[in-house]
């Protein structure tokens, strides 16, 4: 009985790592524009399924970025 629980507890924890990574697809830049501030630059990036999405970003843009398209969030 402690075999079968030890293996459902890994099951379900393997489970929900893999759903919490799932959202994030990686944005590759393909184009930047300037903002009238010298400091910041507009950064334009588009995934591999097609979403595209721009971030104001001070200093130079990154060439890839991570973004969850459900919610619009993005990390560097």
């Amino acid at each position: 009985m402690y075999q079968i629980k030890k293996w459902a507890i890994a099951m379900v924890f393997c489970g929900l790592s893999t759903a919490a990574l799932a959202d994030w697809e990686r944005g590759t830049s393909v184009d930047e524009q300037e903002t009238g501030d010298w400091r910041y630059t507009k950064c334009i990036y588009e995934t591999l399924g097609g979403f595209r999405f721009s971030m104001i970003n001070k200093g130079l843009c990154p060439l890839s970025v991570e973004v969850n398209p459900e919610t619009g969030q993005v990390r560097k």
